[in-house]
């Protein structure tokens, strides 16, 4: 074999190892990056509600299934859903104040709380305010209604389709003194009950009296019974014509007046009662000593 033919021989290895390197990087460079940190990873911890952006801590909500997490008021709840934590006014309902300014304030929070806290609840956000919505609940009843015909909130005209069933609801509560409706509060719920001042709020309570000193009462004498007058009976005058006089209709028994007739506890004198006679009844009326 002469020198060009051994030349001719070795190029197919060199070209062969030449291609070998350049193509390892290609083979590298197709297989996909796989590795446990890896999006895949990621992937498999989203929670269900999540979007390609972190959920907002405080926006408006849209129409769909929410989480009661927070109970503001009795007519304002926060919610967690598919777009993240929203706080939502309930629409249809006149609330109680929940700082203690008002009347039936933690009352009403607290039937809320009771309704809504942790139960998965439908909204219907109005399409004018997104903030404000209508809230129902598992069973399908409306929760403003509800808190309405209970007396835990007043109906607000908002002039929406469900203001004629509030109306209603409002006027059952109010009818049956429900709630809010009761004394001390008959309804008005954004300022203290009447009857405590305005010198009285906020001012903490004093101390409570002292019980002082015991004090041993003398016994009560007894008294004893005095008996009463035996009734006084007097022989009838004798008339000038010594005819005895008319028959009283009341037997033997004889009262000068009126006041011996009290006296001996026996008065008003009636027909026919011992007693009884026609110069007692002043009225002719039959009854005696009245």
């Amino acid at each position: 074999m002469d020198v060009r033919t051994a030349a001719r021989a070795k190029w197919p290895n060199r070209a062969g190892i030449v291609l070998a390197a350049f193509g390892i990087p290609l083979v590298l460079g197709a297989v996909p990056a796989c590795s446990p940190g890896g999006e895949g990873a990621r992937q498999s911890s989203i929670s269900p509600w999540s979007t390609t952006s972190p959920p907002s801590t405080t926006g408006s909500a849209a129409s769909g299934k929410y989480l009661v997490t927070e109970i503001v008021d009795a007519g304002t709840v926060r919610v967690t859903g598919p777009l993240g934590v929203s706080l939502v006014r309930i629409s249809g309902l006149h609330t109680p104040p929940a700082n203690g300014t008002g009347c039936f304030g933690a009352e009403s929070v607290a039937w809320a709380r009771n309704a809504l806290m942790n139960q998965y609840v439908t909204l219907d956000v109005d399409t004018v305010d997104p903030a404000v919505a209508s809230v129902t609940l598992a069973d399908g009843s409306d929760y403003s209604v509800l808190a309405v015909r209970a007396g835990y909130a007043r109906f607000a005209t908002a002039g929406i389709a469900l203001d004629a069933a509030r109306k209603t609801a409002e006027e059952a509560a109010e009818a049956a003194k429900r709630g809010l409706w009761a004394p001390p509060c008959l309804g008005a719920i954004d300022t203290p009950p009447a009857s405590t001042s305005s010198a009285q709020q906020g001012k903490p309570a004093g101390p409570a009296p002292s019980a002082g000193p015991s004090v041993t009462l003398p016994p009560v004498p007894k008294t004893k019974a005095v008996p009463l007058p035996e009734p006084v009976i007097e022989a009838p005058a004798a008339s000038s014509t010594g005819a005895p006089p008319p028959a009283s209709g009341g037997g033997s028994v004889y009262y000068k007046n009126c006041d011996a007739a009290r006296a001996a506890h026996a008065a008003p004198l009636h027909v026919g009662d011992p007693g009884y006679r026609p110069a007692l009844d002043r009225d002719h009326d039959g009854t005696a000593c009245e």
